[in-house]
């Protein structure tokens, strides 16, 4: 059911504020949040679709500095308002854009929309927070590109998949672009299966350069 009303909730030392439209911080969000935590100490860190922000917000304790990337203006002044209710301001910087111009990073992120259908009810902005594509994986394909050279040799990426995805179409384009990966976590839920990938970044070979 949607909600129309603004939420807060307290999340280790940070207070999160959740507005409407914006989507609401679940189990796939505290297992991401659970491996960036275990994550080695970086000079620069993004998070594409950042949403409220609190994994930027949790991004700020191994990170020098945090970028984040929102197209959803909801959650983007939504996360603006957290980072400065937190005194983040001058760690981590919110940017109304899709990230295309955005520097190299050692660790990139995300939670990415990943249903290949809509809940009932949801259309328009909050279909944003949800849909994936008729597969599951086409916004995270749309962006997998630009985080494939924006990501140094080595760096991690670390995103929530779920079993009711197109698995195949997924592995294909994480190894055209040069990605290795492990399942850091995985857990069980009635209708699905949800996963957080680990990936490392390696060099592409010329023959995966000419299939993309």
């Amino acid at each position: 059911m949607k909600s129309f009303t603004i939420s807060q909730f307290n999340y280790d030392e940070f207070t999160i504020f959740v507005y409407p439209h914006v989507y609401k911080p679940s189990d796939d969000t505290y297992m991401l949040a659970n491996v960036l935590k275990k994550c080695k100490k970086v000079d620069v860190a993004i998070e594409f679709g950042t949403g409220c922000g609190l994994l930027s917000l949790i991004a700020s304790k191994i990170a020098k500095v945090v970028i984040a990337y929102e197209t959803n203006v909801y959650a983007f002044r939504n996360a603006l308002k957290n980072i400065k209710l937190n005194q983040l301001q001058n760690k981590i910087f919110v940017f109304l854009d899709e990230g295309i111009n955005c520097p190299q990073a050692e660790l990139i992120f995300m939670n990415p929309p990943y249903l290949s259908d809509l809940p009932l009810g949801y259309q328009d902005v909050e279909a944003q927070n949800w849909y994936g594509g008729p597969d599951g994986v086409r916004i995270f394909l749309r962006i997998l590109n630009l985080i494939s050279r924006k990501l140094t040799k080595n760096g991690k990426l670390l995103f929530v998949a779920s079993s009711t995805q197109n698995k195949p179409i997924l592995h294909k384009a994480l190894r055209m672009y040069g990605f290795s990966w492990e399942i850091a976590v995985s857990k069980r839920y009635f209708y699905e299966t949800i996963e957080i990938y680990k990936c490392t970044k390696n060099e592409r070979t010329k023959s995966d350069i000419c299939r993309l």
